[in-house]
Parts: structure tokens; C-alpha cells; sequence
């Protein structure tokens, strides 16, 4: 499945205040690390149990969206080259590879007529209480190279249909943490996206519309054994 939309780049300061933001997310992760128990992610409420997503069997999330927002469930095929990143990216150790997952899809923010990749990566080395990583990505020739990565991020992904100095806007929300719970627009700016913490609070969600990327139900993935995971 192709769907349209993202690409992200950090740079100068914003480098700075997410290293922060990475650095007080990787001490949590350590921790939970130390301890042998894997970091347990929040996701987004929904209105129906575990129970009856199990029982429809496409391991939709079943969350509410504004009508405009189409949901996309993330790809389903492993991907060794975008495992290679992740793994170096983030040094995830060999006996932590079967416990992480991750979940991507292709997209073109600029629709410039060529796909981005975005990641979000779920395990004691990427993931805290505000969130997992994500990361985008480019193919570079026959390599691929990483954009820009973020932190607090929270699953499905809105890919807005609005878009700010010629790239959509992204709305994830922020929760945990100790954080407000709010939905936030991250806006091109200055040659990147804001992150998740400088990004602005959206105060009318019935007017979002564009694709909710990597709907995914993660629990649900988790009891169905559904995840792709780094091991091979």
C-alpha cells in the first residue's frame, strides 16, 4: 500500500532541544532496561475493548477520528534495510532485537512524486513514558538515509491535507509524561518540522482532514503476534 504524505528535518537548535528531550526519554529507557522488563507504551483511548478489535480482525484501531481523516494500517513486510538504520540509529543490542518493533509506511509530504518512509519504534531502547521514536526517512540511490527523528511520538499519525511552506502538516498526540493531553500540529519551519513539545495545540479537530497513517491496534498486534520485529 503507497499512501501520500511526510519528511522531516531537524536541524540548528531544534537538534538541541530533542537531544534533550532523547537524552531524558533514553534514561527511562535505560532504566526499564536494567530492571528486565520491557517499557509498557501508552496508546490513544478507544471506544471499543481489545476484545471486540480482536473479534473484527484487521487490527484497526478502533479510535475516534475526525470524518475527514482516512485511516491506513502500517505496512505489513519486513524491511532489513530500514531494521539496519534503526538498529544503528538507536544501538539496539542483539538480545533486544526480538523485543522491539517497529511499524512504517511510504509517503511523499511534498508530493513531489517520491516516497518518504516513516518509522515509529516500540521497545525498551526507543520508547518512554511520553511516547516512542520515530524517524523519517529517504532513499538516497540504493542506500537509505534518515531525515529527521523525534521523540513523544504517538500512534496513528495524521497526515494533514493542510500544508505549511510547501510540506503537510503532522498532527500526533502528546500525552504522558507529564504532559497535557492535547493534539499538536508539527509545521514546517526554517528548512524541519517542529517537534512534538514546541509544536502548537489543535483547537478544533472536527476540521482536520487528510490520512491517519499506522493505525495500527498495538495491543492487539502484540496478542496476535501481528508486529514485525528487528530479529530476524
Amino acid at each position: 500500500m503507497r499512501i501520500k504524505t511526510i519528511s522531516l528535518v531537524a536541524c540548528g537548535n531544534r537538534n538541541q532541544e530533542e537531544a534533550q528531550v532523547q537524552e531524558q526519554q533514553t534514561t527511562e529507557q535505560q532504566s526499564s532496561a536494567e530492571s528486565g522488563s520491557e517499557t509498557t507504551t501508552e496508546v490513544m483511548s478507544s471506544e471499543s475493548s481489545t476484545e471486540e478489535l480482536n473479534e473484527s480482525g484487521n487490527g484497526m484501531l478502533d479510535i475516534k477520528l475526525p470524518g475527514g481523516v482516512e485511516k491506513v494500517l502500517a505496512e505489513k513486510e519486513k524491511y532489513p534495510e530500514l531494521e539496519q538504520i534503526i538498529i544503528d540509529k538507536y544501538e539496539i543490542p542483539e538480545e533486544a532485537l526480538a523485543s522491539t518493533r517497529y511499524y512504517y509506511n511510504y509517503i511523499d509530504i511534498d508530493e513531489d512524486g517520491t516516497d518518504e518512509i516513516v518509522a515509529v519504534i516500540v521497545g525498551m531502547y526507543t520508547s518512554g513514558s511520553g511516547g516512542d521514536s520515530g524517524l523519517i526517512v529517504r532513499k538516497n540511490g540504493d542506500s537509505l538515509e534518515i531525515e529527521q527523528t523525534f521523540t513523544l511520538i504517538r500512534t496513528p499519525i495524521i497526515i494533514s491535507s493542510q500544508a505549511t511552506n510547501g510540506r503537510k502538516d503532522i498532527i500526533v498526540m502528546q500525552s504522558g509524561g507529564g504532559a497535557k493531553t492535547a493534539y499538536k500540529r508539527m509545521t514546517y519551519q526554517n528548512g524541519s518540522y517542529t517537534t512534538v513539545d514546541q509544536a502548537e495545540e489543535v483547537t478544533d479537530m472536527d476540521a482536520i482532514e487528510g490520512t491517519a497513517i499506522i493505525c495500527n491496534d498495538m495491543e492487539w498486534d502484540m496478542q496476535t503476534d501481528s508486529s514485525i520485529h528487528l530479529a530476524k
